[in-house]
């Protein structure tokens, strides 16, 4: 049976919820901030001007996706593949390959949300518990956000494995894996994830040890 797709009231709604994404996205940022007092390189106001830098860039890419029609026609797409996957839908021509990629691609990343406690408990082990009027709050936050994240994700991979086990529409081949898709997917990536965690743990050891 062939289902038919409102394919523009689900970009509109899809251009929605890109806004409201924003919401958790600068939340998760802040609360990691606000627990540990650090964003990457920087600590202190300087980490705090780089939540905002980063988030005003975000919006500022939203404003470009609305604004500069190849990059709008470039998110419509992408986000007529993200819900035919989700929902086990045939896109149509012109999507159905962006699809299979898409879908080949996440469903090697069933790793990815199983990992999450791991950097979510190196930032707690690191939060400014002296604090516990903003470290508190903000740990309820991060840990909240990570799991909601975790789940979503995991949703995506089961969706993807299935798109993979039975794609929708025609029979058709699937582009092989780009030397980029190698790497950045399945054990490679898991192994690249653990060399990056074990050099951070060296780094902040030998910091500990200079200090």
């Amino acid at each position: 049976m062939t289902t038919t797709v409102d394919w523009t009231a689900v970009e509109r709604r899809a251009r929605r919820l890109d806004v409201l994404v924003t919401v958790p996205l600068v939340g998760w940022f802040a609360s990691l901030v606000a627990l540990t007092g650090g964003f990457v390189l920087w600590s202190g106001a300087g980490a705090w001007w780089a939540v905002a830098a980063y988030s005003a860039s975000f919006v500022a890419l939203l404003g470009l996706q609305r604004t500069v029609p190849r990059l709008r026609r470039t998110a419509e797409l992408g986000h007529r593949v993200q819900f035919a996957l989700r929902h086990h839908l045939d896109p149509g021509a012109g999507a159905r390959e962006k699809a299979d990629v898409l879908a080949r691609r996440q469903a090697q990343l069933g790793w990815v949300p199983w990992s999450t406690p791991l950097p979510v408990a190196a930032f707690l082990l690191n939060g400014r518990w002296d604090r516990p009027a903003t470290a508190v709050p903000a740990a309820v936050v991060l840990v909240g956000l990570s799991v909601a994240g975790a789940v979503l994700l995991h949703r995506q991979v089961r969706a993807a494995r299935r798109w993979v086990a039975e794609p929708p529409g025609p029979p058709r081949e699937v582009p092989p894996p780009t030397a980029l898709e190698r790497w950045t997917g399945g054990r490679r990536m898991l192994l690249v994830a653990l060399a990056l965690v074990v050099l951070g743990l060296l780094a902040g050891l030998l910091a500990a040890l200079l200090s």
